[in-house]
């Protein structure tokens, strides 16, 4: 079942994509820049999904899923900086969160994608900015390790469960 909407939940970033990146005008905005940024809103959709399936597969009742699930997505942000500083002035916790937050390497990869066609110093003081200095290659191992992860926990949590009934 997941597999057949694969095709349907690509369309959300194909929508996002397309408005936000012409309409915005950002620097360079080619087709091959705008097939980057489309492949890195699709891997965070694939991401954000196979979690959810995750924590499907964990749960029986529905509400619990998603509740459960509401609650890892707005911790997981704090590792993004969305809820808090992950700056410099981030406390151990917050920069423990930024480590294993999936969401902070996918922003890190969107925002280094939007700024790649600035001056080398300006993107050096961005980047610094913002604490982003993973790279994009470890952030997309950790982003394709994540989905990874859960749809193989995923795998074994139903097959675990399946074998209790």
């Amino acid at each position: 079942m997941q597999l057949t909407l694969f095709p349907i939940q690509l369309l959300y970033p194909i929508c996002i994509s397309s408005c936000s990146y012409y309409f915005l005008k950002f620097p360079g905005a080619d087709f091959e820049n705008y097939l980057i940024y489309l492949s890195i809103l699709a891997l965070t959709a694939t991401s954000g999904s196979v979690f959810g399936f995750m924590f499907g597969a964990i749960f029986s009742e529905v509400i619990t899923a998603q509740k459960i699930l509401e609650l890892m997505v707005m911790i997981l942000s704090f590792g993004a900086g969305v809820l808090a500083n992950a700056g410099s002035g981030a406390t151990w916790l917050i920069r423990f969160m930024t480590w294993v937050s999936p969401i902070r390497y996918q922003a890190e990869l969107l925002f280094r994608q939007l700024i790649k066609d600035d001056s080398p110093r300006a993107q050096t003081y961005l980047l610094a900015f913002f604490n982003y200095n993973y790279g994009n290659t470890l952030c997309y191992s950790f982003v394709m390790g994540f989905i990874v992860f859960c749809f193989i926990a995923s795998w074994l949590i139903l097959v675990y469960s399946g074998r209790k009934l």
